[in-house]
């Protein structure tokens, strides 16, 4: 079983944060905010491995700028405004140890493509190895994403990711645990798919230990208990989910419309989103 990792975190204005610092610490690259002057240097750190910026689709007609570290951060910095603004959302991943830099590399340029696309946003890569002296398994990426859309004018609205499934209701933002949970399966399919070419047996499992074991008490035909996790069995995988949204939404619908009969003969209440986790207040999974 591999070593599973993805941390989500903001980067926040109000807590003192700065997109320009946070972009210049991954790449370990000097960059100086514009609206400021302060100047953000940590070229002295010698862990980098490649670093690169990518766009939704890699659209030739977004602005060249949003390609370029130092411009794309300064124009999130200058256009945020608020003093408690969000000036990006950060992602971490843990790389398997077990894989080649190359390997390493397709999986992590892979999945930062896959969440640009997805949100439509710009999406900061950077790689890094294990650190002097610190444990050689300790290969990880930072995935540094803007908080708005890109378009080829600039800048759009603030990116949303919405339920993947029809409800009653009109599609909303979804939850910010349900959307770890979705990066983690994500995550899971794009390394599994690397296991897969290097013929290793080693797999990373997207449910977490303690959602794992709930569901095999409470839900032991749970279809997510099977589901394989790789992208080469990726609509597999993707049945399955929608199987569990589908369960989730009759039994919504049963609660609304009482008179309404549910499709399925057995409608389990969903758990809570911490409990789907297996974290109560803790991000880092």
């Amino acid at each position: 079983m591999g070593f599973m990792f993805l941390k989500i975190s903001a980067i926040s204005r109000a807590k003192g944060h700065n997109a320009l610092n946070k972009a210049a610490y991954i790449s370990r690259d000097r960059l100086i905010d514009q609206r400021t002057g302060d100047i953000f240097d940590h070229r002295d750190r010698a862990d980098l491995v490649h670093a690169e910026i990518k766009t939704p689709n890699q659209n030739p007609t977004h602005p060249t700028w949003v390609r370029q570290r130092e411009a794309l951060w300064n124009a999130v910095e200058q256009h945020e405004t608020r003093v408690n603004a969000r000036t990006a959302r950060e992602l971490v991943i843990s790389l398997p140890h077990e894989l080649s830099e190359t390997a390493r590399y397709d999986a992590a340029s892979q999945f930062a493509q896959g969440v640009a696309n997805r949100y439509g946003v710009a999406a900061d890569l950077a790689i890094h190895q294990p650190p002097v002296n610190g444990d050689p398994r300790n290969h990880h990426a930072h995935i540094l994403l803007t908080p708005r859309v890109i378009t080829p004018e600039g800048f759009g609205a603030i990116a949303r990711l919405y339920e993947p499934s029809l409800s009653l209701e009109a599609p909303k933002r979804m939850h910010f645990l349900k959307e770890v949970q979705q990066l983690r399966v994500w995550w899971a399919q794009t390394a599994n798919h690397e296991y897969i070419k290097a013929g290793l047996a080693e797999r990373l499992e997207a449910l977490t230990p303690r959602y794992r074991a709930w569901l095999l008490e409470h839900r032991p035909h749970d279809t997510r208990l099977s589901a394989d996790h790789s992208i080469d069995t990726e609509t597999v995988a993707m049945k399955n989910d929608q199987k569990a949204i589908a369960a989730y939404w009759a039994y919504r619908r049963a609660q609304l419309n009482p008179k309404e009969q549910p499709q399925r003969e057995l409608v389990i209440q969903p758990p809570t989103h911490q409990q789907q986790l297996g974290h109560d207040n803790d991000f880092s999974l």
